[in-house]
């Protein structure tokens, strides 16, 4: 039988963590052999079957480059030789706003944060993060604090956040191990994360010390 066609079009576009491969299908093909050259001397295959036309090679690192080719598959099996003109090269994205685009998708979606939508959210390194705060309408007492828990390599780890009232004045208390505050651009997730928490800390005890607040209302009873 004739030898196959080659694949007419491929394009890789650079995602977060990631290389979309795009391509468009030879006629009378149904199968394609889609082979990936990591920098590292990895190299992956798999097979595309119709009418599958993208397919995106994840757990990159940003600016990470990669070697793709394709090439079709007959009915018997057989295929043609690769040819050096078949590897395109790609790249994952080094667009910041993309990456914490898609870090904070990620993140949303998380199973954690599932349970979780509105409250406290713990990640796997230990570290809780503050979706959103709230202290109900003087059902403070004397004190308000949220603790959570998270097992990770068979250690056990506490974090959480306490506001009450010692000795007339407002008093808030942290729990944690580590307290990690980014430095550099690279970490724009992260400070973003950290400046979320303090705007809802500090909101949460302005709201509680105004008239009517919880915090307020504990002091003019003397508690």
């Amino acid at each position: 039988m004739s030898e196959p066609s080659i694949v007419p079009y491929v394009k890789t576009t650079p995602k977060p963590f990631g290389v979309d491969v795009e391509w468009k299908w030879p006629g009378g093909c149904a199968v394609l052999e889609l082979q990936c050259l990591h920098e590292d001397g990895r190299l992956m295959k798999e097979r595309i079957f119709w009418p599958a036309t993208v397919c995106l090679i994840s757990g990159l690192k940003a600016g990470e480059r990669l070697q793709v080719r394709l090439r079709p598959i007959a009915e018997d099996g057989s295929a043609r030789d690769w040819r050096a003109g078949d590897w395109i090269e790609g790249v994952s994205s080094v667009d910041t706003e993309e990456i914490i685009e898609a870090l904070d998708e990620e993140i949303r979606n998380s199973c954690a944060l599932h349970g979780l939508k509105g409250g406290w959210f713990v990640d796997k390194t230990g570290k809780a993060y503050i979706h959103e705060a709230l202290i109900g309408n003087g059902t403070l007492s004397t004190n308000y604090s949220v603790k959570m828990n998270v097992d990770y390599g068979g250690k056990r780890y506490a974090a959480g956040m306490a506001l009450d009232v010692d000795d007339g004045k407002s008093r808030v208390k942290i729990l944690a191990e580590k307290l990690a505050v980014a430095a550099n651009h690279q970490n724009a997730l992260e400070t973003a994360l950290q400046q979320s928490i303090k705007n809802v800390v500090d909101e949460t005890i302005q709201q509680a010390m105004q008239p009517g607040g919880a915090i307020w209302t504990s002091l003019r009873r003397g508690i």
